[in-house]
């Protein structure tokens, strides 16, 4: 069966990895599929707490004295041992035709390629990544969010009507793609 919400997510691993391999984290004890030895291993969590906002119980006052509370989400868990990164994935969870599906990704760390594939079909919906630390490179499809992290980052909009929003050093691209040297594949 194919959905059409959310995005078709697929990753480039760093240099000096075959390729990349995602294994599901529901709870269990051993995420599947088993660790492939020369590949960048992705361990997906799926948990949907990992979406659920905290409240802090800190409040922020702007200049204007509006009240606001600091809502952040939950960390992610870091990878289990033989894991190269871990990503949160609550609201897909799936493989469809080799892509990773969700309409929300949170990534952790690493060094990677992250590319949005536009199905074209006409009730699939956009979908929000928010980056982690790293040398991560985004790109997005229509009506994606792209939220930058921490770390060297490029966040490409170029298929256009997407939402973009820098965080720390994330850099934000919409004219020329820039896939640094790190993220190709030969």
């Amino acid at each position: 069966m194919t959905t059409t919400n959310g995005g078709r997510w697929i990753f480039s691993p760093p240099v000096g990895f075959s390729e990349a391999v995602i294994a599901f984290d529901t709870g269990g004890i051993q995420p599947a599929p088993q660790l492939v030895a020369s590949a960048f291993n992705i361990q997906v969590f799926t948990d949907p707490t990992l979406d659920k906002p905290i409240d802090t119980k800190i409040d922020v006052v702007d200049p204007s004295g509006n009240v606001a509370p600091i809502i952040i989400l939950p960390t992610i868990p870091t990878p289990s041992f033989g894991f190269q990164t871990s990503i949160s994935d609550v609201s897909g969870g799936t493989i469809e035709s080799g892509f990773l599906t969700g309409s929300s990704l949170r990534l952790t760390t690493g060094d990677f390629l992250l590319v949005d594939w536009q199905t074209g079909a006409p009730a699939q919906s956009g979908s929000k990544v928010t980056l982690g630390s790293g040398k991560q490179t985004v790109v997005g499809a229509r009506s994606d969010t792209l939220i930058g992290g921490s770390g060297s980052q490029i966040l490409s909009a170029l298929s256009g009507n997407q939402t973009v929003s820098g965080a720390l050093e994330a850099r934000r691209y919409g004219a020329v793609p820039t896939i640094p040297s790190w993220a190709a594949t030969t």
